[in-house]
């Protein structure tokens, strides 16, 4: 056991200040290793010391894979989460209010669930939930559109326009088309 080598973080500043960034650095004896910074506007980089936005995930090519793993420990149920939000200068009511999300819902053992991509577009200062699905996507693979439990491929609840056709076996609907109920 023992420690191996250190953390640490410094700051940094180029010619004028124009480099400055804050470095967050694994260091092993003679490697020294950044592994994060944050740059003087504000932006994150992870795998990069130039980041070029407000958060900027980089894996080299030799990697296997790069990303983002949200996580939420819970019993049963619950969600994890990517929420979105825009305000305009003047709204104050709605300010860290999501209007939108990809969540990623437990419904069964063993982390199984549904992808649902979410939308609440009622004007008003209450955030995004599950209940604002519009696209679902079950464990199963199947597809909802308007509907939070599909029960084929693709379960669209609701009109829908085809721009080129419908092709199934051997019955192919071309457009235009007028409405088929």
């Amino acid at each position: 056991g023992g420690v191996v080598g250190s953390i640490g973080m410094t700051c940094t500043a180029g010619g004028g200040g124009d480099d400055s960034r804050l470095i967050f650095a694994t260091d092993s004896g003679e490697d020294h290793s950044e592994k994060m910074c944050i740059d003087k506007s504000g932006n994150v980089g992870i795998g990069t010391n130039a980041p070029s936005n407000t958060m900027h995930i980089y894996k080299a090519s030799e990697d296997q894979t790069t990303g983002l793993f949200i996580e939420k420990a819970t019993g049963a149920s619950g969600t994890a989460s990517i929420f979105f939000g825009v305000t305009s200068t003047g709204e104050t009511n709605n300010v860290g209010v999501p209007k939108a999300a990809i969540l990623y819902q437990r419904t069964a053992g063993n982390g199984r669930g549904d992808l649902k991509i979410c939308n609440n577009n009622v004007d008003d200062t209450n955030a995004v939930g599950v209940a604002d699905a519009k696209i679902t996507i079950k464990g199963t693979g199947n597809v909802g559109i308007g509907t939070d439990n599909p029960s084929q491929k693709l379960d669209v609840n609701g009109y829908s326009r085809l721009r080129s056709g419908l092709y199934s076996g051997s019955i192919s609907i071309s457009a235009p088309v007028g409405p088929i109920f």
